[in-house]
Order: structure tokens, then sequence, then C-alpha cells
């Protein structure tokens, strides 16, 4: 059973010792906790373990008590902290049960990306349309301006449920909006690139880094020129492709990235490299070699040993939501015969790579 609980304490402030209340959520007090006794009672929480006492119960428990309770997040995803709120009771302005999210810009003045924030705020909006997310909404506190707050607003079917699974729910969809805002704000600027995302834990993040710069030289023996850029951003790895020869390489370079990564996880196809003398080849396989020592060496991989041809593949590091916005065609199969990868078809719809027709590709030309 819930109980909330208003408390006072003095607080020495120029000498003189003023009251103010705070809040006791199941007994666990939060002393720093902002209350405010109006008409609709609200208050903003620090306490860890007096946000999780409150938020395990549901909208219709807290609705008795509080009508507004609001949190700071603070999430791998996003620079600045996620202003949280949650509201249990229905005002003039507010519905209820609904969680708000606004996404804060704090530090305008060091704002370096190459698009406005309105951008970002014209692009998160778009998203939550485009892409029918029906649950959520695109919530502006001022409707002149997104620099006052911006974000999404959720009303949950039933007041009855927990609010904590909510908002945990609610984080991961706004993660995945937040990452195809970005990716449509990186393609607008530069369409003529490959744009891929990694997360990389942290133990293997170099190894498998140096193993995507290779990937140039790669392609140079394949026979496409291309230059590549290598970024580590907030909480993941950016991989920029982008070729020389202009757009027309760049389903070619779709296909050989997917290529690339599933090497190091793929026994099959180091057994036929051994069979190949040219250095192009020879090369290679050093690099799925090392990569491979590096990863098995990780403390990380030792202790998912059962998993270990999986952790190999560096396809599973991949952002999986960006593959799935990428613009492939629905015949895949066609489409490697189109870019001159050889490939085999078997029954069913998976393609199967033939590895020894890529090796005879590999080919190094000493002027390159």
């Amino acid at each position: 059973m819930l109980t909330v609980e208003i408390k006072q304490h003095s607080i020495a402030n120029y000498q003189k010792n003023r009251r103010e209340q705070y809040i006791s959520i199941n007994g666990i007090d939060d002393k720093n906790a902002h209350y405010s006794a109006t008409v609709f009672p609200a208050v903003h929480l620090y306490e860890p373990t007096a946000i999780a006492a409150l938020l395990d119960a549901s909208f219709t428990a807290i609705a008795p008590f509080l009508h507004r309770v609001s949190i700071h997040k603070t999430v791998s995803w996003w620079e600045d902290q996620l202003d949280i709120a949650i509201y249990c009771n229905t005002t003039y302005d507010d519905d209820a049960p609904q969680i708000r999210i606004n996404l804060n810009i704090q530090n305008w003045e060091y704002w370096n990306k190459p698009w406005s924030m309105l951008d970002v705020a014209t692009t998160f909006s778009n998203c939550i349309t485009e892409n029918h997310y029906n649950t959520v909404e695109y919530w502006q506190a001022d409707e002149d301006s997104m620099l006052n707050g911006f974000g999404l607003t959720y009303q949950p079917p039933n007041p009855d449920v927990a609010v904590y699974p909510e908002i945990d729910k609610l984080l991961a969809l706004l993660e995945n909006i937040m990452e195809q805002t970005n990716y449509y704000l990186l393609a607008a600027i530069d369409n003529h690139a490959l744009i891929s995302y990694f997360r990389f834990p942290e133990n293997i993040k170099t190894a498998c880094k140096q193993y995507l710069i290779y990937f140039s030289r790669f392609l140079t023996d394949m026979g496409i020129s291309v230059h590549t850029e290598i970024k580590d951003e907030i909480y993941q790895t950016l991989f920029k492709v982008i070729p020389q020869q202009g757009n027309d390489d760049l389903d070619k370079i779709k296909e050989a990235l997917d290529l690339y990564l599933s090497l190091p996880g793929n026994s099959s196809f180091l057994a036929q490299a051994a069979h190949y003398h040219d250095p192009a080849v020879k090369d290679l396989e050093d690099n799925i070699r090392y990569l491979q020592r590096q990863l098995t060496a990780s403390e990380f991989l030792l202790r998912l040993q059962e998993d270990k041809i999986e952790m190999l593949n560096l396809l599973n590091y991949q952002n999986k939501l960006l593959r799935e916005i990428d613009q492939y065609p629905q015949d895949r199969e066609t489409m490697m015969w189109q870019a001159g990868f050889p490939g085999k078809k078997q029954e069913g719809s998976s393609l199967h790579i033939d590895f020894g027709g890529v090796l005879r590709l590999l080919k190094r030309k000493f002027n390159q």
C-alpha cells in the first residue's frame, strides 16, 4: 500500500531559519524534493529509492496524493538530461494518466552540430508522424519556439498500471525515434554516403574500429574507391563511407559492408581463404584473425563463450533499426548480382554468399 507524507524541516537561509516542506514515500524521505501544495499538489523528486517506491505504484494509487510527479533522467543517447512528468489527475490543461518527456537542450552556446536545434525538433516530429507511432504525440511547450522544450506525450490505456514500466517502455520508444532522427539529419546533409552506426562494448571497441578502418582497403581490392570516416559519438560509433565515383557504387558498398562485417564469424571463409595467395586475400585474412584474437581475449567474450560465433559477427553490433530504415530493394539476391558480388540462391528467402567467388575478386594492384 502506498503512503505519502508531507513533512517539514528547517533550512538556514541568510542567517535565518525557514520551514520547508519535503516528501516521504513509504517511509523513505526525499529532503531535496520540491513540493508544491497548490490545488493540484505536485512534487519533483531526487532520491532514487523514493522515486522507485512511488513509481512502482499505479497512476490510480498516486492520484489521491499528487496531481503531478516529475523527475530528471540521464540516458546515454541524449546529451542533456530528460525531464519526465507524470500526470495522475486530469486538469484544465492536462489529461491523465499521462507521461510527458521533455528533451532538454541546455547548452545553446556550445551547439556545434551541422544542423539547427529547430531541425532536430522538426525531424523528431516528422519521425513520429511518418513512422505511425500512434501511441505517442509530439509535444512542444511553446508553439512558437522549440527552445522552451520539446518531446513527446504518452497516455497509458489503463490508469491501474504501474508507472515505472510505462516509463521504461516509453524511453525505449523514444530512443528509437531519436536514432531515426539522427539518421535522417545526417542523411540530409550527405546523401552521397553510406552511414552506419555501431554500438561496441568498450573493451572491444578499439579492435572493432580498427577492423572497420580496413574496410576501405577491402573495397579498393574489390575495385571500388572510397573515402571512410569513423567517429565516436555519445553512445555509439558513426562509420561513413563515401564513394569516389558518385552514387553509382552505393548499392555495391552496402552489400560489401554486410559481407565484410560477417566475415570474422564465418569459419568457412577463412578455410577457403587459405587456398588463395594474392596479397589482398592474405591481408584480409590477417585482419580477420587479428580481430578474432582481440575479441577472444576480451573479458566480454570469455563470459559469453556459448555465443562466440555471434559475437564475432560485427553485424550484431550494427544499429538494427537504421539497417531497417535504409532502403534496400526487396529482391536482395537480384541486387547482389547487379552489384557485381557473386552470390547463389537457395530455397527460401535467405541469401548465401559464394565466398570462393568473393575471394577471386580480391586482387591487389601494387600501384594503388
